[in-house]
């Protein structure tokens, strides 16, 4: 029994390692891609596979988003270790949004991604983007600019704003918890923080569970994608996403270069740490690899 367990322990492991696997995930993209086109029947009927899925790691990531930063900023303010992070903090998230809003407009400008789409391509876009957007055209806020911007990152309910994934008005409300948290000095305050990193190490185990069945949520949504569109909303995307994965890349060599400089350790381990975080924001989202 003692030889056994660890054999199957090792088994268990190299298993996770596949599933979690970057080629492996984009090669179920692919496959699934295909079985749409060729099995459209099908590619629909296994939807709820992927929706599912979706559900479930949202569960997982909301409390992790929130968990995070009122547990790590609180954590900062209360050992006073805030004061020497602040200025860097603000300084990299600055340089990060303008060079990301820059690269992306200068790739627009110079790309024009919808300049040469035909008729086809176009409907095909807009009918996507009119079903993506169906289930939120009642809560389309009536303000624009600034004010409509720092309206919507203002939750009026914050279990609401969570229910509702608005990931700006969650990482507010986590700001100013962790403030909060982190300048009280009472005994009640150090219970809750100890409570909160209690909850992100539990939701960060159950979205390590959740994790291994990635690749099959990706092979459900793509097979549905092409099942219900077919190949034209490839060729409408197709020079956006170019556009996109090549901006996607300069960011990601530029901070590996910057990581690279700040912190002089080796780039393979830099890209081996980052792997995970960089995988899941690839076939997700950002929200998704926040934590």
């Amino acid at each position: 029994m003692s030889r056994s367990e660890p054999e199957f322990q090792k088994k268990r492991k190299n298993i996770g390692g596949w599933l979690r696997n970057f080629w492996v995930n984009l090669l179920l993209v692919l496959l699934g891609l295909l079985f749409g086109v060729f099995f459209p029947d099908w590619g629909k009927a296994i939807y709820p596979v992927g929706d599912l899925y979706l559900a479930l790691l949202n569960m997982c990531i909301i409390p992790i988003v929130l968990t995070a930063i009122v547990s790590g900023l609180g954590e900062m303010l209360a050992k006073g270790a805030m004061r020497g992070y602040l200025k860097h903090i603000v300084a990299v998230y600055l340089i990060a949004v303008i060079l990301g809003a820059s690269l992306g407009v200068l790739a627009g400008w110079a790309g024009r991604p919808g300049e040469a789409m035909s008729v086809e391509a176009r409907k095909a876009l807009g009918k996507l983007m009119f079903t993506s957007n169906s289930g939120h055209m009642e809560e389309k806020n009536t303000q624009g600019g600034m004010t409509g911007f720092v309206r919507q990152a203002i939750p009026e309910n914050v279990i609401k704003a969570m229910a509702d994934g608005k990931s700006l008005a969650i990482v507010l409300a986590g700001i100013l918890m962790g403030i909060a948290l982190g300048l009280s000095r009472s005994e009640e305050s150090r219970r809750v923080l100890e409570v909160t990193k209690g909850v992100l190490e539990i939701f960060n185990r159950i979205l390590n569970w959740v994790l291994y069945a990635l690749p099959f949520a990706l092979f459900s949504l793509s097979a549905t994608l092409t099942a219900s569109s077919g190949w034209t909303i490839f060729s409408a995307l197709s020079r956006i996403l170019m556009l996109a994965f090549t901006c996607c890349f300069v960011m990601c060599v530029f901070y590996t270069v910057a990581i690279w400089f700040f912190t002089r350790h080796p780039v393979p381990h830099i890209l081996s740490s980052l792997k995970d975080a960089l995988g899941l924001a690839f076939f997700s989202n950002s929200l998704v690899a926040m934590p």
